[in-house]
């Protein structure tokens, strides 16, 4: 897949605006979502839409989860682990339980796959206009790679720590 191309799996309100707001500045964006409405949205913003969470991911290099809690974010990325590759990213926008983050990363290091937090200040308006800040916790050099993405999602962003550190920061 193209360095350019990632899968936004929570198309509310923030994952909504950050996948448009990629969209806009060129990303190929596969998205999905329970919600039929958000899934329109997100298409007509520019993004492919898919059934599944299974069927976004598929191929990707990044992932962006941006889901309402820990316990959603646990369901998803156990219905995704069986494809789960070496060399992954996962970037979560949900701010959720820093000991669930903590434990997620290290877990899923296991497998080759980094897990990053990608926690926003902000409102998902600014998201949408590429204004907000994000907090980002996780492996140094994974966060290094990833500088270009958070580059198009925000205006500033911080490298707060280890994963957890940016859930608790906020």
């Amino acid at each position: 897949m193209d360095d350019k191309c990632i899968s936004v799996i929570g198309l509310g309100l923030l994952g909504g605006a950050i996948a448009a707001r990629l969209c806009e500045l060129g990303w190929q964006v596969r998205g999905s979502d329970v919600d039929s409405a958000r899934r329109d949205a997100a298409a007509a913003a520019g993004a492919k839409i898919f059934a599944s969470s299974i069927e976004s991911a598929a191929g990707a290099t990044r992932i962006l989860l941006s889901l309402p809690n820990s316990e959603v974010v646990a369901e998803v990325i156990k219905v995704l682990r069986p494809g789960l590759k070496p060399n992954l990213v996962i970037l979560d926008t949900t701010t959720g339980d820093p000991d669930f983050a903590q434990a997620q990363a290290a877990e899923l290091q296991q497998r080759g796959v980094k897990y990053l937090e990608t926690n926003v200040i902000g409102s998902s308006a600014q998201a949408r206009k590429g204004d907000g800040t994000l907090l980002v916790g996780g492996e140094a050099a994974a966060i290094d790679v990833f500088q270009d993405l958070f580059a198009a999602r925000a205006e500033r962003w911080f490298a707060i720590g280890p994963s957890g550190a940016a859930a608790r920061m906020k």
